[in-house]
C-alpha cells in the first residue's frame, strides 16, 4: 500500500497522475509522531479538506489531518510542545473500534461515517487544534462502505445496504447532541432492492441518484424543501436504458448517465428539468 496520490489537470486538459511530495518527519521518533494508521495497518479509508487541514480516515477507527495550512505534512515542528498548527490524530470514541469509511463537511464541522456509527468532528473555538477539537457519536445507523454521502440542501442523505438499501435523511446536524435521521425510501422500500449504493446530488436542482453494479435501471430523489426540517414536496422517479449503468454524476444543468457493455460505452446527457413534474405516487412513476 501506499500513500495517497494526486491528480492534476494541466493547462492542455490532459491528467496526471504521481505520488505527493509528502514532507517527512523531522524530529521524535516514529512511534511518538507518525500517523496512527502506519502503526496498526489501518488503510485510509477518505480524504477530505477541512478548515485548512487535509483529512483522513482510517479502516482502524481514527482521524488524521495535515498541519493547518500545510497539507502534505504530517507531523509537528517541535517535539518540546503543542502548536495550534499540529496535526490531529484522534480515535472516533466508542466502545469499540469501528471502521470509517467517509466524510462529509456541514456548516458546523465534519460528519463521519462508520460502520454502525456517526460521528460529528468539530471545534467550538476559532481555531481547529489538536487541544480544541471534538469527536461526539451523533448516531447509531450501519453506513454502506462503497457508498458516498450527499448533500440534501443544508441536510445530509446517506444509504445502507444490509438486507436491503435504506436511504437516510440527517437532519439537525449541530455542534452538540444527537441528530435526527429519517427514511426517505420506505415509499419504495419493495422496489428499492439491495445495491442502489451509488450515489450523485445536485444541491442546486435538488436531485440525488442511486444505482446498482449491473443494472440498467436508477432512480431519483426529487425534492423542494421549505427549511431543513420541512418538505414542501418530495417524489422518486425510475430511469431505464437500454444498457448498464455504469457512472452518473452532475455538472452544470446536466445529469449525465454512462451506460454500456462489456465493449462499449454510451454518455447520455438529460437536462435538469427532465425531473419536473415528478410523479409523487411510486405506482404511477414512469
Amino acid at each position: 500500500a501506499t500513500m495517497p496520490h494526486c491528480i492534476t489537470r494541466t493547462l492542455r486538459g490532459e491528467f496526471i497522475v504521481a505520488p505527493i511530495a509528502w514532507e517527512e518527519r523531522t524530529v521524535g521518533t516514529a512511534k511518538q509522531f507518525n500517523p496512527s494508521f502506519t502503526e496498526n495497518f489501518a488503510r485510509i479509508s477518505s480524504i477530505n479538506y477541512f478548515k485548512n487541514r487535509l483529512v483522513m480516515t482510517s479502516t482502524g477507527g481514527t482521524i488524521v489531518t495535515s498541519r493547518s495550512s500545510d497539507i502534505t505534512n504530517l507531523f509537528p515542528i517541535t517535539a518540546l510542545s503543542v502548536s495550534p498548527s499540529d496535526p490531529i490524530d484522534v480515535r472516533a470514541n466508542s466502545d469499540k473500534t469501528t471502521p470509517l469509511h467517509d466524510t462529509i463537511v456541514t456548516n458546523n464541522g465534519l460528519v463521519v461515517f462508520g460502520n454502525e456509527a456517526q460521528y460529528q468532528f468539530f471545534t467550538v473555538s476559532d481555531i481547529l487544534s489538536p487541544s480544541t477539537v471534538n469527536i461526539t457519536q451523533v448516531a447509531n445507523y450501519q453506513f454502506e462502505p462503497n457508498s458516498v454521502p450527499q448533500s440534501l440542501n443544508t441536510n445530509i442523505s446517506f444509504v445502507t445496504s444490509k438486507g436491503s438499501t435504506r436511504m437516510y435523511e440527517m437532519t439537525n446536524v449541530f455542534d452538540r447532541g444527537q441528530v435526527d435521521v429519517n427514511e426517505r425510501s420506505k415509499p419504495i422500500q419493495s422496489k428499492f432492492a439491495k445495491g442502489y449504493t451509488h450515489t450523485s446530488s445536485s444541491r442546486i436542482y435538488n436531485i440525488l441518484g442511486y444505482s446498482k453494479p449491473d443494472a440498467r435501471d436508477m432512480w431519483m430523489y426529487v425534492y423542494f424543501k421549505d427549511s431543513s426540517q420541512s418538505d414542501q414536496q418530495t417524489a422518486w422517479i425510475k430511469f431505464e436504458f437500454p444498457d448498464n449503468v455504469k457512472h452518473h454524476f452532475f455538472n452544470g444543468k446536466f445529469f449525465y448517465v454512462i451506460t454500456g457493455t462489456d465493449t462499449q460505452c454510451y454518455l447520455t446527457k438529460l437536462p435538469t428539468e427532465a425531473f419536473d413534474g415528478a410523479a409523487p405516487d411510486p405506482e404511477i412513476m414512469p
